[in-house]
């Protein structure tokens, strides 16, 4: 081999070997890495601590039970009208109306809303006619006892809420 050929050889081999570096075997990194994300810090805590008293923890737990037992109710009723009887029609119709307002203030007084006083002064009265029509039943069935006893329970921390 002459000297030019082992010029040429060495060259080409430096060349490659310099290509194969960059191209990543072994060749230290050209960029930094990505930084790994950092975690969003936590919201600030409410000033004042929550706004949910205990007075509406209680109307809260009240509608939420009134709702869930008027549902039953609601369910007898609707059993014995399909069988013909007209006798829970009136029953039927304010428990139907008492159960979203039941719903609307259990939601509302556990996020502590302004407008849960709103709301309650509603259930307050729903709850009322509701527990008027369904003690006319509960000698006879016991869906309407505990209803009654259910919309008086939620009328009372209603009424101490507003």
């Amino acid at each position: 081999m002459q000297r030019r050929e082992v010029l040429q050889v060495a060259t080409a081999t430096a060349l490659a070997h310099s290509l194969v570096s960059a191209l990543g075997c072994g060749a230290a990194p050209t960029q930094a890495p990505p930084e790994s994300p950092k975690p969003e810090p936590a919201p600030p805590a409410p000033q004042g601590g929550s706004p949910v008293t205990e007075a509406l923890t209680r109307a809260a737990e009240a509608a939420a039970h009134c709702a869930v037992t008027g549902e039953t109710c609601l369910e007898h009723c609707i059993r014995d009208l399909s069988s013909g009887s007209q006798m829970m029609a009136d029953c039927a119709k304010v428990v139907q109306q008492m159960i979203p307002l039941c719903r609307a203030l259990a939601s509302l007084a556990a996020m502590g809303s302004p407008y849960a006083k709103e709301v309650a002064a509603l259930c307050s009265r729903a709850c009322a006619e509701c527990h008027a029509e369904c003690k006319k039943h509960a000698g006879h069935h016991k869906e309407c006892k505990a209803c009654a006893e259910a919309c008086a329970a939620c009328k009372e921390a209603c009424d101490a809420l507003v």
